[in-house]
């Protein structure tokens, strides 16, 4: 995206820092995420963690539009509710359950499209 002062940044991307996972230091701090690793922040430590959910979403409000974390996007891709029920749907509904899917992308494929292994048998 680009900001209206003419900046590059991402757009909001759903990040899990804190939620689904969490940085773990040397002396048993935690930290929501690797950039923040740094941080002077008290986020707690492993056996009390402080993340406050209004604290993270103000903080990744600023923190997404410049950092692209793969593990974190990645969970987000996985934790997308619609997402999941298309899956669930497609592969129930759809292909009653036959052989399953084999990645996140296979329930995008129309049930009449050929897989691309039948298609080179024909």
């Amino acid at each position: 995206m680009q900001g209206r002062n003419g900046e590059l940044r991402f757009a909001e991307w759903n990040c899990r820092a804190g939620q689904n996972n969490v940085i773990i230091r040397t002396d048993g701090t935690v930290a929501p995420c690797l950039p923040m690793y740094a941080s002077t922040f008290d986020w707690g430590n492993i056996d009390a963690h402080k993340f406050e959910s209004g604290q993270l979403k103000s903080m990744k409000k600023t923190c997404q539009q410049h950092c692209f974390s793969t593990l974190n996007h990645n969970l987000a891709y996985c934790y997308n509710d619609a997402r999941v029920i298309k899956f669930v749907w497609t592969n129930l509904v759809l292909n009653r359950m036959k052989g399953g899917a084999r990645s996140f992308e296979d329930y995008t494929r129309k049930v009449e499209e050929p897989k691309p292994e039948e298609a080179k048998a024909a």
